[in-house]
């Protein structure tokens, strides 16, 4: 399956809040702030990412 926030990645696992597919890339964004398996969408609503993708 595709990354719905980077377009031609492979997902690899799901955002633990909202079940959205996420690839690699997802998640080195998501533990550079120390918090894992988190989608672009819900690391920003939580106030702790800034841009989606």
């Amino acid at each position: 399956m595709e990354c719905k926030y980077h377009p031609g990645e492979e997902t690899i696992n799901h955002c633990v809040l909202c079940n959205t597919p996420i690839c690699a890339k997802c998640l080195s964004s998501s533990w550079e702030l120390d918090y894992g398996l988190l989608c672009p969408k819900c690391l920003r609503a939580l106030g702790l990412g800034g841009e989606l993708g």
